[in-house]
């Protein structure tokens, strides 16, 4: 739904997905106005559409595992970074990395990191959503 969305709105360039839906075969769905870049042929944890536009010009960057792909575009002739990262379950695996990921000086970070705070666990959902009702009080969001 997310693509076909995304494809209806033109004001769209980019759609970065976390844990996108996939085909019995595990790929994400395809779109004939976007470009589309995985960080693994199936079971891909990311998957990043860019719009098929003169100006854009996206070369796939790298990947790493299924869980980080990167791309670069070219804006006004500038050269962007666009990674879209999952981390598959817990913080862990991108905190291993994180130190290792080389970036370009213009970059654009986005993803599902799966850095959950501790409080927001209690001993059952009631004080699950206590403690995130909580958290928006004081401004968290």
């Amino acid at each position: 739904a997310a693509v076909e969305e995304a494809e209806t709105d033109s004001s769209i360039y980019f759609l970065l997905l976390q844990e996108p839906w996939t085909s019995t075969e595990g790929y994400p769905p395809e779109s004939n106005l976007f470009y589309l870049f995985t960080a693994s042929n199936t079971n891909t944890k990311c998957a990043t559409y860019i719009r098929k536009h003169a100006n854009l010009k996206p070369k796939h960057h790298y990947t790493h595992d299924n869980f980080i792909v990167s791309i670069t575009v070219e804006i006004q002739t500038k050269k962007t970074q666009i990674l879209n990262i999952y981390s598959p379950g817990r913080s862990g695996p991108f905190a291993q990395i994180a130190s290792t990921i080389q970036t370009l000086d213009n970059c654009l970070v986005m993803g599902d990191f799966n850095c959950h705070h501790q409080m927001w666990y209690g001993v059952n959902s009631h004080e699950y959503r206590n403690n995130i009702r909580a958290d928006r009080a004081n401004g968290a969001r």
